[in-house]
């Protein structure tokens, strides 16, 4: 549902985007917002910048989506290590990472596939 809910938003993007989407406890979504650019094959995204988010829009948690222009689903070594920090610290203040969505041809769920 997430992937559809978000997949206009990534088409023809030339370069790497992050989108945050937050949602209340029962999952509504309250915002979706992007939140960093990277290049052809690299974004960053800033931890802080995303709690603080959270805290403004009084979420219970998130969803971290973003896209590899390369059309290649997979996670690299970095998306999975920037995914794990972030959890851990979201983890330890009660909110949700729901799962992080990787967008090309088709979608990559770091939930579905045990990665998050």
């Amino acid at each position: 549902d997430l992937y559809e809910f978000v997949r206009m938003d990534f088409d023809s993007l030339g370069v790497e985007r992050v989108m945050v989407v937050f949602v209340d406890s029962k999952n509504k979504v309250l915002k979706k917002e992007f939140i960093s650019e990277g290049s052809i094959n690299f974004s960053f995204f800033d931890s802080r910048e995303i709690l603080k988010k959270t805290f403004l829009f009084d979420a219970s948690g998130f969803f971290l989506v973003h896209n590899h222009p390369s059309g290649d689903c997979n996670p690299s070594n970095e998306d999975l290590r920037q995914t794990q920090k972030i959890k851990r610290v979201c983890d330890d203040l009660n909110i949700r990472v729901l799962d992080h969505i990787i967008v090309g041809n088709g979608y990559y769920s770091m939930f579905d596939n045990d990665d998050l």
